[in-house]
């Protein structure tokens, strides 16, 4: 492979891994129609556990509340404290991650080398349930998982809180 060609795949490489992507997973209760419901709460205060519905900036908090509110409302369902059909929570959950990052080295002919680093970082899992606020049971769940860029300006966390919420919500069924 001509030198230009190796450079080239190089950067794309570098700029593949620094735009980062969220994995979203989403699962629902193939017995429950969500999409029959019409009301929804968040959950209540007294049934939280000590790490619902908290991020670590309030203002994201507020910011990720509003979207969620926004994108329902959006797909026919109505908000309503008094007796909700489903209850909605989220949640924070970070780890540690090391990945091997393994890049082509220049070199002579078949003495082409691969320089290898060890990628430490922290990655974040947004978890957005939605429970059927009569029985008390899970019946929808999306998870989005990314690396978090903590070198992020404000601007882009606050771009990235709503976009992870709208990808999210893309697979919830609009109210019927």
């Amino acid at each position: 492979m001509p030198w230009g060609r190796r450079l080239l795949a190089v950067v794309l490489v570098v700029c593949a891994s620094a735009c980062t992507k969220f994995e979203i997973k989403v699962d629902r209760d193939p017995s429950f129609d969500v999409a029959r419901s019409a009301t929804w709460d968040w959950v209540p205060i007294k049934l939280l556990g000590p790490i619902d519905q908290r991020l670590p900036d309030p203002y994201l908090g507020k910011k990720l509340v509003a979207t969620v509110t926004s994108i329902l409302a959006a797909k026919g369902y109505r908000e309503s404290p008094d007796n909700p059909d489903l209850w909605v929570n989220y949640r924070l959950l970070t780890d540690v991650r090391t990945d091997l990052d393994a890049v082509p080295a220049y070199g002579l002919g078949w003495w082409s080398n691969i320089h290898a680093d060890w990628d430490t970082y922290e990655r974040g899992s947004l978890v957005l349930d939605v429970i059927d606020a009569h029985n008390r049971a899970l019946v929808w769940r999306g998870v989005a998982s990314a690396r978090l860029l903590s070198h992020a300006s404000f601007e882009k966390r606050a771009e990235r809180t709503e976009e992870v919420a709208r990808k999210l919500l893309e697979s919830f069924p609009n109210h019927q």
